[in-house]
């Protein structure tokens, strides 16, 4: 499947995507808790990240933009940091997946194109770009 991002700007919805700056997402080394009943949930800080998620799409946005029935997405992220410590591109990947998803009310596999750069900002953001199909 061929996807063509066809957003530019930040905090901008086009009819088939958009662009957001997000929070850095929390590593999944601190994503999941063992619960008493031997299962497995979110921690605090993964669900207030979620939430956050949602609040930054409405604040940049105006909306939650819904694409249509049986769409499949396609994202370019770009994790920028403040500094040039060791971190794994992989490890904030999940966590921004299933909370840009989650707010769109679509399940994580529907992401059929993914791609994720690291680059040095000196600001800590994840700029996010999401179009449908």
């Amino acid at each position: 499947m061929t996807m063509n991002a066809t957003t530019t700007t930040t905090g901008a919805v086009h009819r088939q995507g958009f662009v957001v700056d997000l929070p850095l997402p929390p590593s999944v080394n601190h994503r999941y808790v063992r619960t008493r009943r031997g299962g497995v949930a979110l921690t605090a800080r993964a669900r207030e990240y979620q939430e956050s998620v949602y609040a930054e799409l409405l604040a940049q946005l105006g909306r939650v933009p819904r694409p249509w029935p049986g769409a499949r997405l396609g994202m370019r992220v770009e994790l920028c940091y403040p500094d040039r410590r060791r971190r794994d591109l992989d490890n904030a990947l999940k966590a921004l997946l299933d909370a840009v998803c989650g707010a769109l009310g679509l399940d994580d596999s529907v992401v059929d194109y993914l791609v994720v750069q690291r680059v040095y900002r000196g600001r800590a953001l994840a700029r996010t770009t999401v179009w449908w199909q």
